[in-house]
């Protein structure tokens, strides 16, 4: 049966072929036709015999050319319907009136199907059977209420008659608000004409004109409207010709639809891609695109700055044509695993060495995005943006090498440090110890007194200048150590305001003690470091007020845990351009001052480094010609008070057998002396050879061992002392330096340390805790007896 078809197409695939023969079998008595979207009949089968047609005779004509002129306008908005890909549903809607061969109309009606066939191609299958009788039997209806149901049964579909000799125009309601206007009579043909835009205007006279002289219409019309609200409306129509009897035109039809939603969106996306175009070529980083495969699909016109490629050049190259092969596997590897987490981790920038097209290299920068196909979800290329960082990298070189020489800088500074140290103590301790001693004879004059209490005095002066130093260096490297041990605030507070008592008596100054609120009586901190921050604020209060007084509060923030003291002062005060100076190193608010008071400029430095390293913080408020008030705040929680022994034994080093190792001999001396006057058997040694000789003999409880000496220094001699089989060889040995950072904690293998210049106190303690034993003697045991001694020698 399907040989009765004849087709104009001779390669229709058999599947295709087969589904026209699968419908046609099915329907046989009915009438089978296919169409392309542009109603051209490509095949019809030949029960069109009885419309008095051969198929020969149909085929390759437009199908709209046998269609009733009336039923035009339907036939094509049933057109357009199948091209957006709706469905006509109802059965009246598919009818239409066709062309017999001899001139008379008979009424089919159709049941169209879209149909897509391979390589793209879509068709229609129609299937037509003859209704006429039926139709004879129905209320006849007019075709303007024909048309303008289905007008209204289409979205935002109007249509129009123009009389072809009147020019009277007849419109749907949907033209009405196409146009903006209120429904009313149909407007005269000039008024139509003249909301059309301006320059839109002779186009649309000119499709008209053209329809009415030649019976051809148009399709697919671009037009503005201008409404009467001055709003501009884009709307899209065809133009069919009505012939009457004679073949001449009676009537031009149009349909009409608003399309400014649609054609506004898509100036929109045309105005983004051209600003994206406009970035992309004038950005200065470089912008490309690749597939999975990383071959480069678009690069943009920067690669020619940063790469010396034109993009044409590296369309078409991979990406890692660019890496240095170093390299390559770092983008690689972050790219598999944002695969790999299917986009839960967002990809990072990466740094990357490539080659410049005249061979040198340069440093860049990617951040690959990967791109997703939105039908399936899946990954289907890369974005990325690629940056030159070539001189960022030099800076960062540049500021690494800079680095290194700071480092150096600061290696030569702790080294110098250290020197200073050492050299400066070393004679210190010469001189504050047999001062020390020589006080304590008894056969000395007032006036060798006197002389000799000065020399002490200008000698601790100078310990504490080179104190004040050292402790800021420590302070900038972060090396200061903090004890919280559990101390009484209010006596310690006031014992040592109390301690400035004779200089404050001497310029007639009052002291004055405020304990502010409920303080705890125990507290843990570090009194040593919050002596040292108190001696300097106090000490400067006294220093720079001639008259009134100095007071000093405390108070304390349980809920921070911070122990809060103030020092204010009745003294001369400082404008605020000059507060802004305090607490910078080596600054004072007037240079005469370090010539009026002496000192480094470094207390309220060191006192602010302290401050902040116990936790809290310090401020300044003074008011010019009224005194200053500096308060400072360290965490210091609640501690219980220490246990206490129920007898204090008397110190003694009796038995004890120290061997003292310093090339420096008044050190040695003085290292014997003090340590003679509470009874410990002294042997000194002028070096590490001299001092590993003596240890290979005789028996020592504990060493004193210089850190820095001549031919062989405190460590290798410890190292060597270990090594030795002999009585010594597990004995506590005690670092004796005046160098910067190296007793906290013990370096070099040393048990411990006692600095330069001596501490008498810190010395007898150090001695006592490395030698306490029963009747046989551990290594290394504690002593657990407190004692009191104080002075520095």
């Amino acid at each position: 049966m399907f040989s009765r078809m004849q087709s104009v197409t001779n390669d229709a695939s058999d599947a295709f072929d087969v589904e026209i023969a699968s419908i046609f079998v099915h329907n046989s008595s009915d009438i089978l036709v296919r169409a392309d979207l542009q109603g051209v009949i490509l095949s019809i089968s030949s029960a069109c015999s009885s419309w008095g047609w051969e198929p020969n005779e149909l085929i390759g004509r437009q199908a709209i050319s046998l269609v009733h002129p009336h039923d035009v306008l339907k036939f094509q908005a049933n057109m357009d319907q199948l091209a957006r890909g709706q469905r006509i549903d109802r059965a009246e809607d598919r009818e239409f009136r066709y062309l017999r061969k001899d001139g008379g109309w008979v009424w089919l009606q159709g049941n169209p199907q879209v149909v897509h066939r391979g390589h793209g191609s879509v068709e229609i299958i129609n299937i037509f059977r003859d209704v006429t009788d039926r139709r004879a039997l129905q209320e006849h209806r007019t075709d303007l209420e024909r048309l303008e149901k289905l007008a209204n049964a289409t979205l935002g579909l109007g249509f129009w008659r123009l009389d072809a000799s009147s020019k009277a125009i007849t419109w749907s309601e949907q033209m009405f608000n196409v146009y903006g206007l209120p429904a009313a009579a149909d407007p005269p043909l000039a008024v139509a004409m003249a909301m059309i835009h301006p320059d839109d205007q002779a186009d649309a006279n000119e499709r008209v004109a053209k329809a009415l002289e030649t019976g051809v219409g148009w399709s697919n019309g671009l037009t503005r409207l201008v409404r009467p609200d001055g709003e501009v409306r884009f709307v899209e129509g065809r133009g069919f010709c009505e012939l009457d009897e004679s073949g001449a035109v009676a009537s031009v039809v149009g349909t009409m639809v608003d399309i400014t939603d649609r054609k506004r969106a898509e100036m929109a996306l045309a105005q983004s891609e051209a600003r994206f175009r406009r970035m992309t070529e004038n950005a200065p980083d470089m912008i490309a695109e690749c597939g999975l495969d990383g071959v480069m699909t678009y690069v943009s016109p920067a690669s020619l700055a940063i790469t010396g490629f034109t993009p044409e050049e590296l369309v078409g190259r991979t990406a890692a044509s660019l890496h240095h092969p170093e390299d390559s596997h770092k983008i690689y590897e972050m790219c598999q695993t944002v695969m790999a987490s299917r986009g839960a981790i967002e990809p990072w920038p990466v740094e990357f060495r490539a080659t410049h097209k005249d061979g040198h290299e340069i440093w860049l920068e990617c951040k690959p995005v990967l791109s997703v196909d939105p039908s399936t979800g899946l990954f289907n290329g890369i974005n990325d943006v690629i940056r030159d960082i070539t001189e960022h990298k030099a800076l960062e070189h540049r500021l690494l090498q800079a680095q290194a020489e700071a480092e150096g800088a600061a290696a030569v500074k702790s080294e110098f440090l250290a020197n200073m140290s050492h050299e400066i103590r070393t004679p210190l301790t010469a001189i504050l110890g047999f001062t020390r001693l020589l006080a304590d004879r008894p056969s000395l004059d007032d006036v060798a007194r006197s002389h000799l209490h000065k020399v002490e005095t200008a000698s601790r002066a100078l310990h504490s200048l080179v104190n004040d130093v050292l402790d800021f260096s420590k302070l900038e490297a972060g090396q200061v150590d903090f004890t919280p041990q559990p101390n009484q605030p209010v006596e310690f507070a006031h014992d040592t305001l109390v301690m400035f008592s004779p200089q404050a008596n001497a310029k007639g100054l009052s002291l004055e003690f405020i304990a502010e609120g409920d303080l705890p009586e125990w507290l843990a901190f570090d009194q040593d470091r919050l002596r040292q921050i108190l001696l300097n604020l106090i000490g400067n209060a006294v220093k720079f007020t001639s008259e009134g007084s100095i007071r000093l509060r405390l108070r304390y923030e349980p809920a921070r845990e911070m122990l809060c003291l103030a020092i204010e002062d009745t003294g001369p005060g400082m404008a605020p351009e000059d507060q802004a100076k305090l607490f910078q190193r080596f600054a004072q608010v007037d240079g005469s001052t370090t010539r009026k008071y002496g000192g480094t400029g470094l207390g309220l430095a060191i006192s602010k480094g302290l401050a902040e390293a116990m936790g809290g913080q310090i401020g300044v408020e003074s008011t010019l010609g009224k005194g200053s008030v500096f308060s400072f705040c360290i965490a210091a929680p609640p501690a219980h008070p220490p246990a206490t022994p129920d007898e204090i034994a008397p110190v003694t080093l009796e038995g004890v057998r120290v061997l003292v190792v310093d090339d420096n001999p008044v050190n040695r001396e003085v290292a014997r002396a003090l340590l003679e006057q509470f009874g410990a058997e002294v042997t000194l040694a002028a070096g590490g050879v001299e001092a590993l000789d003596v240890a290979s003999t005789l028996p020592f409880d504990v060493v004193l061992l210089d850190y820095r000496m001549p031919e062989m220094d405190g460590p290798e001699t410890l190292r060597r002392l270990r090594g030795n089989v002999g009585p010594n060889r597990h004995i506590p040995v005690l670092g004796f330096s005046a160098d910067v950072g190296v007793a906290s904690p013990p370096q070099g293998g040393f048990d411990d340390f006692v600095a330069k210049p001596i501490d008498a106190a810190v010395l007898i303690d150090k001695v006592l805790t490395w030698t306490t034993w029963t009747h046989i003697r551990p290594s290394r045991s504690k002593r657990q007896t407190p004692f009191r001694l104080s002075g520095t020698v």
